[in-house]
């Protein structure tokens, strides 16, 4: 996703776009789940346990390209891999990197680990970060199917969902998932689990709260009403609607 140099990735290109339009800078975060907990993969690289204390990891400053893909680089070399029977050199942590743009603008990147299988030949510390891997990816999984079926959803299972709730629920927000499979014949059956995974995530609803309505003009106040009485007013008979009121509509805006 991050991959620099003849074949860059996404995040890659994302920052190339953002200078090559001359942005103003902007602050930058990254950080790892890894075993249950989070690691900060700019900066002084601490080690906690709470999505709360991850909002006070290092924040960088990028004010140009050569800073923003460097800070890229750092993040890269930081982030926790090992060689797999799937990859040479496979992420075994979810990076989540986030880009401040203004006050209102955040852009998220998430790095999901692969999901793989481990026959007896692993050791110890491979079987514990695959389950955590698997875990998290299955609470994710729930996420999604709760908000596509409407219950209620539980974030606080994984730190990875609790680390994507702000993004899963602003309204307004946009969210586009890229999913990774091999097409060789031994990996069919990852392949059709991937594809499944991947067809309920088109089907996530976010929750977009009055984002498209129009705001309402507070209204004012009325004066009091004058008691009526059984006289008629300037020649109208009592409950009669005055000129030009019975062709007047009222509209409500919801």
């Amino acid at each position: 996703m991050s991959n620099q140099g003849s074949d860059p990735g996404i995040v890659a290109r994302f920052l190339e776009k953002l200078f090559s339009q001359e942005c103003a800078s902007f602050k930058a975060r990254a950080f790892e789940i890894h075993n249950n907990a989070i690691r900060d993969l700019f900066g002084d690289k601490v080690e906690v346990k709470t999505i709360g204390d991850a909002e006070k990891f290092t924040t960088q400053t990028l004010s140009n390209r050569a800073e923003a893909l460097a800070f890229l680089r750092d993040v890269e070399l930081s982030r926790s891999t090992a060689c797999t029977k799937a990859n040479l050199q496979s992420s075994r942590s979810h990076c989540i990197m986030k880009f401040f743009l203004s006050r209102m603008n955040t852009v998220t990147f998430v790095d999901l680990a692969g999901s793989e299988r481990y026959d007896g030949d692993a050791d110890e510390s491979a079987c514990r970060e695959a389950t955590a891997i698997n875990t998290s990816i299955l609470h994710l999984r729930n996420v999604i199917r709760s908000k596509n079926g409407g219950s209620h959803v539980q974030y606080k299972n994984a730190l990875i969902t609790k680390a994507l709730e702000a993004d899963f629920e602003a309204p307004g927000s946009f969210i586009m998932f890229f999913v990774t499979a091999s097409p060789l014949e031994k990996d069919s059956a990852e392949l059709l689990r991937t594809l499944t995974f991947a067809e309920e995530l088109r089907q996530v609803k976010r929750k977009v709260a009055n984002e498209m309505a129009i705001p309402r003009t507070p209204r004012t106040p009325h004066a009091p009403r004058t008691p009526r009485t059984s006289r008629a007013l300037c020649g109208s008979p009592v409950g009669s609607p005055k000129p030009g009121n019975s062709a007047r509509k009222r509209t409500r805006i919801v």
